[in-house]
């Protein structure tokens, strides 16, 4: 191993040790490759970055035969669409696949990035185009990545993620990070909750629909239907133990979300959100984390 290569293969890891640590990525999800003149490095499958030395990374040819690697594990289940990207795309020395936030809310969507913002052009085009789904791993997802990637440098990823690619591995990171940025601008707001089970279900609801309508009602469009779905909210939130009510300068919509019945409260407060951001030609995406913690009764609400 040369000592390019070795700093390379640092170099990959830095790169995706940042990534999680930035939030464009968690866990071992994701994966990042390099080209090394006849050689693609890619880290290996279903390793904790933390863990990862560059002894780890997996070498493929560019040539030869498909598939073939050296080094200790595995590459990652990616390697596919990483490979044929290389062999297609000599412009490209580096490829950033992630799982980022808001470019996959858009990937399960199944919808493009318009040119909402100039930074669109890094991008090749006036669109990043959404690939159609194919299961991860396989060459049918390859196959629909590089005609999504045709005259871009990046796309999504139908029900998975996305693609960044670069002349090398700041250039490929630095249009990852682009993408996230544009997938948020594209208007779709998601809010998160880690330990959904952990407290009063209820309360955790009302402060992520709380998040939520007050930034929806920043957008003009929005600002009235938001303003009257923090109506609903107040109705929602009497009774719940949070401060909110006190925080809500509006009357509580009463005979709306306030029955009793939680599985029914919440689902007219969540539709009411969704509505809210209908009105704006957007979408609103919850994201839920240890839902296995919920009580029966809660588990019912929260899957209606």
């Amino acid at each position: 191993m040369t000592r390019e290569e070795k700093a390379l293969r640092a170099a990959i890891i830095a790169k995706a040790r940042w990534m999680n640590a930035s939030g464009l990525n968690q866990g071992t999800s994701g994966n990042i490759s390099a080209r090394s003149n006849h050689v693609m490095l890619i880290a290996p499958t279903a390793t904790p970055y933390d863990a990862m030395t560059p002894e780890m990374i997996a070498a493929m040819p560019i040539e030869g035969e498909y598939g073939a690697w050296a080094g200790p594990l595995k590459p990652s289940t990616e390697w596919r669409f990483h490979l044929d990207i290389m062999k297609a795309r000599p412009d490209v020395g580096a490829i950033v696949h992630t799982h980022s936030t808001y470019a996959t809310v858009l990937a399960i969507a199944r919808k493009e990035i318009p040119a909402v913002h100039y930074m669109i052009a890094a991008f090749g085009g006036p669109t990043i185009r959404c690939a159609p789904y194919a299961r991860y791993g396989t060459k049918e997802l390859s196959d629909l990545a590089l005609k999504a990637l045709e005259g871009r440098n990046g796309c999504l990823l139908a029900n998975h993620g996305m693609i960044a690619l670069g002349a090398d591995l700041d250039k490929a990171m630095w249009l990852a990070v682009e993408f996230e940025t544009l997938a948020r601008e594209a208007g779709w707001v998601c809010n998160d909750v880690e330990e959904v089970g952990s407290g009063d279900f209820r309360q955790t609801f009302a402060e992520l629909a709380y998040q939520m309508l007050l930034s929806m009602s920043r957008r003009e469009r929005m600002r009235a239907r938001a303003t009257a779905a923090l109506g609903v909210l107040k109705a929602f939130s009497v009774g719940v133990p949070c401060v909110l009510t006190a925080k809500l300068d509006v009357e509580a919509a009463s005979g709306t979300a306030d029955s009793g019945d939680p599985e029914r409260d919440l689902a007219v407060l969540l539709v009411e959100v969704g509505q809210v951001a209908q009105s704006g030609g957007t979408g609103a995406v919850f994201f839920l984390d240890e839902m296995q913690a919920l009580d029966a009764t809660a588990l019912a609400a929260v899957c209606m």
